[in-house]
């Protein structure tokens, strides 16, 4: 017997093949709403993409690694001569509006150095939190 949405077990057939049987309507169960979401990123120029990375106080590499890119790519970014993707921008976005939010759980990942700034040793003050 298979497991998932298809054997006889599943919502499709607990939920759905009822109300089919009655021959009622699924609106009366089941409704759709429409939602409209802004989700169109904010373009970066290369001022931008800096001030976004000095919301973070981290250097390029930091950020580049931060980021999932190369630190070529940031460069590129901030000397113009490359657009951060769409998928970037979203990330940037994200960063602008609550910096805090978005590197807290970065710093638990973080391998810092004995008495480095933001080891708990050294009061935890670290650039992103």
């Amino acid at each position: 017997m298979t497991r998932g949405c298809c054997n006889s077990r599943s919502w499709r057939n607990r939920e759905v093949l009822p109300w089919c049987q009655r021959r009622t309507g699924l609106s009366e169960k089941f409704t759709v709403r429409k939602i409209r979401l802004n989700l169109e990123p904010t373009s970066y120029n290369p001022a931008t993409v800096r001030k976004t990375r000095d919301v973070l106080k981290l250097s390029q590499p930091l950020f580049a690694k931060f980021l999932g890119v190369s630190v070529q790519t940031v460069r590129a970014w901030e000397q113009g001569n490359k657009i951060p993707s769409d998928m970037a921008c979203q990330f940037l976005d994200e960063i602008n509006a609550n910096p805090a939010c978005v590197t807290r759980p970065f710093l638990n990942r973080l391998d810092l150095p004995k008495g480095a700034i933001g080891d708990e040793r050294n009061g935890g003050n670290h650039p992103l939190g």
